[in-house]
């Protein structure tokens, strides 16, 4: 069964209610990043696996991206979220190329402020 996942490490670090790169997740809820969603299967305190996340912040590249597994935290600065995954497929590439792309490892960092319930 599919779980869809709450990134409360964006509730905890956008509260300061957690501390550098220390990122909680919680199999309860499904959270929006300003047209990121992102859903994984299992979660293991900062690891995530089998990973969907659905890429929406340009409407002329819409995309699903995919992994096996990743892991969760916060750029040094506590300013952005960073996912890094790993075992990736990206489709479509880009608007240009619309076959899948694959990667051993794909880093998605944005801005905390993306976060919405």
């Amino acid at each position: 069964m599919r779980i869809h996942i709450t990134i409360a490490a964006a509730i905890m670090l956008a509260t300061g209610c957690a501390t550098k790169n220390q990122v909680s997740l919680h199999p309860s809820q499904t959270y929006e990043f300003n047209g990121l969603s992102i859903f994984a299967g299992q979660v293991h305190g900062q690891e995530l696996q089998d990973i969907r996340i659905h890429d929406r912040r340009d409407a002329e590249l819409v995309r699903e991206i995919r992994a096996k597994s990743g892991r969760i935290g916060e750029t040094k600065t506590g300013e952005n979220i960073v996912l890094t995954l790993s075992e990736v497929r990206i489709q479509p590439l880009s608007k240009d190329e619309k076959r899948a792309g694959y990667f051993d490892t794909w880093v998605l960092e944005f801005p905390k402020s993306y976060m919405s319930n």
